[in-house]
């Protein structure tokens, strides 16, 4: 049994595949045609690169305190994370004991990856202001920027030796990324490439005492914690952890060395602590969250707490489990951090504190164009030049679909929102069966197109929370230079494999997939910033195919569906959807 991808419409004959992909990509063919509309990344003047951007409240990182009041305190340093920030990702300085951030950049590009240096006077991290991903570093006290790697591929996620003279990072090798290690104040010196030929090899972490590497390889087909003796010539590898569908990421040494902790990710995000010199040592579970960064003390760690659609920061004292830190809500997903000891503050607290940044040009203004009804009801607007069955959206929605659309496209090289599956359904319109409560009726929701998975232009990944199934939809970069984008390191999920006389696969609805090389962007966080909310799976997504709602995604704005039901519709309409449904 062949699957198939559309959820309303099962059936994809290879000619449309074909045509929609080249209307989707350029350069798939140079042969013009009349029926066939090239790509543009903004075909729609009104919505063109060159003019003005839409504006709506920017997605500044106002980060709100929890309720309860954090136990932490001045001496407990402080974190420089990236964030989403507008159409790029700056870096912030975060006070956790106040909840107070700090703008540290906010220039068209895209920096991420902080890391500080043992004495905290310098911060690596990565950028693509030039073009493509290298590693910079700059002096808190001098304030000037250096560029440490020129080259012509992806370079990330710097981490510093012990004694602050050495970087290690992950650089893109041909189709896999590889561990190199850099002088820090010898330009000349060349780098010492640590892995080579074994898969992918990235989140590097130095043990304090200089002679362990932490990373994750998936060299064996899933993503694992293995270890690197420096001091070893042969046998330099070994396996720490692994476990069959479940991947592992960002592993931390404690600032002692006895211990590290990572992220573990299978039906939730938690953070796992093992002591690698105890043989036969089990990993001991702290909390939920992902990317674990330890206290100066090596008594508490600090992680993010992704949740469907919102995202936090908490933190774990290891003695009890009890939270250190409460769920502090960020307004964007955090997408790097580092925690910085008292001492190591001092400089980036200086330095932050001369800062005066702009905030990025908002994206987008909500605008109402139609005159609401009597009862204060809303009606729905046309979508110009998007290919879709029902080419309206909410009115209070499109605004929000066009600076998306535009966002992405100048991101991503190609106009991905051009053509979607769905958009506006009308109550007399024929839903699949069993969907129930389906955005799609509110107008406020779209179904973006499944065409490219065939082409291996876009994948899904799966993320479970609270026993509900969701999903991160990536797409590729149509550059594949390193201009845009930064390689996978989640693995998709295969669908298509519940079909290959795999019971295992069948019941869990298909099975993790080896990741794809090339570029490619988060769509999902990416629309999370304009805000674009994914919405998880029904319970029979297993066997409903339908029912997994993947490439759906809402512009709720606070609202339940049927909230949002009735600024369309009046609530005899809801009770005969119901009925008829």
């Amino acid at each position: 049994m062949p699957f198939q991808h559309s959820q309303r419409n099962p059936h994809h004959p290879k000619i449309l595949l074909v045509s929609l992909i080249c209307v989707w990509l350029a350069g798939c063919s140079g042969a013009k045609s009349t029926a066939t509309r090239q790509l543009t990344v903004t075909p729609d003047p009104t919505i063109s690169a060159s003019s003005a951007a839409p504006t709506v409240a920017p997605t500044i990182p106002v980060i709100s305190s929890s309720t309860v009041k954090s136990p932490l305190s001045a001496t407990s340093g402080l974190v420089v994370l990236s964030l989403g920030d507008g159409l790029y990702t700056h870096l912030f300085l975060f006070d956790p004991a106040t909840a107070a951030s700090t703008r540290l950049t906010a220039n068209d590009w895209d920096d991420e990856d902080p890391a500080l240096s043992p004495d905290g006077s310098k911060m690596a991290f990565s950028s693509n202001r030039n073009g493509e991903w290298d590693i910079y570093i700059l002096d808190l006290h001098s304030g000037d920027v250096r560029r440490l790697t020129q080259s012509k591929t992806y370079d990330g996620s710097p981490c510093w030796s012990p004694d602050g003279q050495y970087l290690i990072y992950q650089t893109l090798d041909g189709q896999n990324l590889d561990l190199v290690v850099q002088a820090v104040n010898d330009a000349s010196a060349a780098p010492i490439q640590l892995t080579a030929n074994a898969g992918d090899n990235f989140d590097p972490s130095w043990s304090p005492d200089g002679h362990t590497i932490a990373f994750i390889t998936n060299r064996d087909g899933q993503s694992e914690v293995w270890l690197a003796n420096l001091q070893s010539v042969d046998n330099r590898f070994t396996q720490l952890m692994s476990t069959d569908q479940t991947q592992y990421r960002y592993p931390r040494w404690s600032p002692d060395g006895s211990m590290l902790a990572w992220c573990r990710q299978d039906s939730e995000s938690s953070i796992e602590v093992l002591s690698p010199s105890q043989s036969n040592s089990l990993p001991h579970k702290v909390g939920l969250g992902c990317q674990p960064v330890w206290s100066a003390d090596g008594t508490s760690i600090l992680a993010t707490l992704d949740q469907p659609n919102t995202h936090y920061l908490v933190g774990y004292r290891l003695a009890d489990g009890s939270l250190l830190l409460a769920p502090t809500q960020m307004a964007a997903q955090v997408q790097s951090i580092d925690w910085a000891s008292a001492s190591q503050s001092l400089y980036i607290s200086n330095y932050a504190n001369l800062q005066t940044l702009p905030t990025p040009t908002a994206l987008f203004t909500p605008t109402l164009s139609l005159p609401a009804a009597s009862d204060g009801r809303q009606g729905v607007v046309a979508l110009k030049n998007v290919t879709v069955p029902q080419p309206y959206l909410a009115d209070s929605t499109d605004e929000a679909f066009i600076a998306l659309r535009q966002g992405i496209g100048q991101k991503s090289g190609w106009d991905f929102l051009a053509s979607l599956e769905e958009a506006y359904l009308p109550l007399t319109s024929s839903d699949a069966p069993a969907i129930t409560q389906d955005w799609l009726y509110t107008g406020r929701a779209i179904d973006v197109n499944t065409v490219p998975i065939d082409a291996g232009w876009m994948a899904v990944s799966r993320e479970d929370f609270s026993g509900q199934t969701y999903w991160r939809v990536w797409i590729k970069c149509l550059d594949q230079s390193g201009a845009c984008g930064q390689p996978m390191l989640t693995a998709p999920w295969n669908f298509s494999s519940r079909f290959d006389s795999d019971p295992v696969a069948y019941e869990n609805g298909g099975k993790l997939a080896a990741i794809p090389a090339g570029y490619w962007l988060d769509f999902t966080e990416f629309a999370g910033r304009y805000g674009w909310e994914r919405v998880p799976s029904q319970a029979d997504w297993r066997y409903y195919y339908p029912g997994i709602l993947f490439n759906q995604f809402v512009y709720a704005q606070g609202l339940d569906w049927q909230q949002a039901m009735l600024q369309l519709y009046p609530a005899s309409a809801l009770t005969s959807l119901s009925t008829n449904k």
